[in-house]
């Protein structure tokens, strides 16, 4: 099938395919949308998908959240009245993997997996999309000074894993959740043709590799320190 775009949207109008679910190709759909503001330097973006097309518009009406996934953002750029070369960038965004509630009645698997095409949405076992994969869950924060190509930032993060493969093998265990908090000091400098990159991050991982202390199982909360530098130059 090398022209999918002439293939029916709807399931309910391929042939191929059957109310069951049981169809041999896997379907990815979304929508992006991005609010530039000029005047205030700043601006709001989200992408809403879907990991499987509805049988037809019934089905999508009675079940819009079945199998959704979406990112919502901003960012905010805030000058310096007395540098006007230097400004402080604020940007907040949440990513959310996780199955909705409606898995309860009708499981849709996790993004980038499908039952019969087990390799997945995938090139060379990476999965071809978010990087925090299947289920998983990320809301961030960014503070940064910026002064042309030097900036120093703080970011903060909580990154829940895969909560769609505990939701689905540790049910009735709601403190086993393997979360990730992590705080980073971020920082890019120039010095003639030279452009220095340094990164020092702190992760706070509990539950980790959803190791709860529960059902017989060992506790491990792991802190973990990374620290990241890079040098660039510019011909």
């Amino acid at each position: 099938d090398y022209m999918p775009l002439f293939r029916p949207y709807q399931k309910v109008k391929d042939k191929n395919q059957d109310a069951g679910g049981s169809d041999e190709k896997d379907q990815l759909t979304s929508v992006y949308a991005r609010w530039l503001f000029e005047k205030t330097h700043a601006e709001v973006y989200f992408e809403y998908g879907a990991n499987d097309n509805a049988y037809n518009l019934r089905d999508f009406l009675m079940s819009p959240e079945h199998s959704r996934a979406y990112i919502v953002g901003m960012r905010k750029l805030l000058s310096i009245r007395s540098r006007e070369d230097e400004h402080i960038q604020l940007s907040f965004e949440i990513t959310h993997m996780e199955q909705s509630i409606d898995r309860l009645t009708r499981d849709a698997g996790a993004w980038y997996t499908h039952f019969q095409i087990l390799q997945g949405y995938t090139n060379k076992g990476e999965v071809l999309g978010a990087g925090i994969g299947p289920g998983g869950n990320l809301q961030s924060f960014d503070m940064s000074w910026y002064k042309g190509l030097k900036h120093i930032g703080l970011q903060l993060e909580r990154y829940e894993h895969n909560a769609d493969f505990y939701d689905a093998n540790f049910a009735g265990n709601i403190a086993g959740r393997w979360v990730d908090f992590s705080a980073a000091g971020i920082s890019e400098w120039t010095h003639k043709a030279f452009l220095f990159n340094a990164k020092l991050q702190a992760i706070q991982s509990l539950n980790y590799q959803w190791m709860s202390g529960q059902n017989g199982l060992p506790k491990q909360n792991i802190l973990n320190v990374q620290a990241q530098l890079g040098i660039t130059y510019r011909f």
